[in-house]
Formats: structure tokens, C-alpha cells, sequence
């Protein structure tokens, strides 16, 4: 069975930045999650106020809804597109 739980990536996000900050090698980039928060409030309306996992899961409803809806934001916000098709296991 998958779990499509976006609140334990959204702190894995959070992890590698902090990973990163540490060793000094974070710029030229900024924290994902800061950022892919404020592109989910652009694109979606959905307050970030609590991250953009919440947002996600209170726009779609938990599960495959709310992770594919990030799949599909993040296939906006990065150059490359994702598939969401690929993520199917089920």
C-alpha cells in the first residue's frame, strides 16, 4: 500500500534545506518549501499559513488527491515535468 502523506515530505523538504545551510552549500538556492508555499497561495489561492502540505491536503482532501495536485504544481514550478502517472502503485 502507498502512503501519500505530504506533511512527512513536506519535513523531509525541510530537513535537506537545513542539511544544506549547514554545510554552506543552500545558495544560490532558497529553501523549497518557503518558496513552493508561496507558488501553492499563486496558483491555487490555498493559504500557506501552515505549509504547503496542509494547504494541499485542505484544497484536495488527504491522499492521492492532495499528492497529486503537488505533483501537478510541481510541475509548474520546476522546469522538468513530473508524470503523476508514474507515482501510480496501485
Amino acid at each position: 500500500m502507498v502512503e501519500y502523506d505530504l506533511r512527512a515530505l513536506e519535513k523531509q523538504l525541510h530537513g535537506f534545506d537545513a542539511g544544506l545551510a549547514a554545510v554552506d552549500a543552500l545558495h544560490p538556492h532558497s529553501p523549497f518549501n518557503r518558496d513552493f508555499t508561496d507558488f501553492v497561495l499563486q496558483k491555487t489561492g490555498l493559504s500557506g499559513s501552515q505549509g504547503w502540505a496542509v494547504a494541499l491536503i485542505r484544497g484536495y482532501g488527504e491522499g492521492k488527491s492532495a499528492f497529486d495536485a503537488f505533483c501537478n504544481l510541481l510541475s509548474e514550478a520546476l522546469p522538468n515535468e513530473f508524470e503523476t502517472a508514474t507515482f501510480e502503485h496501485e
